[in-house]
């Protein structure tokens, strides 16, 4: 009978053991498995903060690429609106420089009579010498026009005891250009 005891405690023992181990690796799966499913969360919280970081630079990006499209945009307009303002300025000159020798003796007598005070001198271009002359002549102002030729296309150059004041019809218009600029862009672009 004593070994039927010691069988017994032997089976008992491995009984024992067998289920302890089953226990053990019961407790191994389940420890595993909230590994795997602590492991499988933080992938997925990391995945989700990746992909919210991706979106916002992706939006970063393409607002900024929207804001330098749309600033070049309005460069560009403005820089074609400045080109029509040029041309259009460029077409009043050139047409002034058309005039007919009376309108430019009027426009010159005028600008005498504002900007020259009494004992100036003017110095014409050559080829408005003769009717700045006659200007001189037809308008309130008193000057000496000089035979010296003015440095300009058109016009002439008033010269007082302490200024020099260039009253080129580039002068004239580039003036007048300043003034009335943002109203001719305004019926050009409205």
């Amino acid at each position: 009978m004593g070994n039927a005891n010691a069988d017994n405690l032997i089976g008992r023992i491995l009984t024992e053991a067998e289920a302890a181990a089953k226990q053990i690796a019961a407790d191994a799966d389940e420890s595993c498995a909230e590994i795997v499913q602590d492991r499988d969360r933080r992938v997925a919280e990391f995945s989700a903060a990746a992909e919210k970081t991706r979106n916002t630079q992706v939006r970063e990006i393409l607002d900024g690429a929207q804001t330098r499209a749309r600033l070049e945009g309005r460069k560009e307009l403005l820089a074609a609106k400045r080109e029509l303002l040029d041309e259009a300025f460029e077409t009043v000159y050139r047409t002034v420089s058309e005039w007919p020798e009376h309108k430019l003796r009027a426009l010159y007598c005028h600008v005498l009579d504002s900007e020259a005070e009494p004992g100036d001198t003017v110095a014409a271009a050559s080829t408005d010498l003769s009717i700045v002359k006659a200007a001189s002549l037809a308008c309130k102002a008193q000057v000496t026009v000089s035979d010296t030729i003015a440095p300009v296309t058109r016009g002439f150059v008033l010269y007082g005891k302490s200024y020099e004041k260039d009253c080129s019809l580039k002068a004239i218009l580039s003036e007048l250009r300043d003034r009335e600029e943002s109203k001719v862009a305004e019926i050009l672009f409205s």
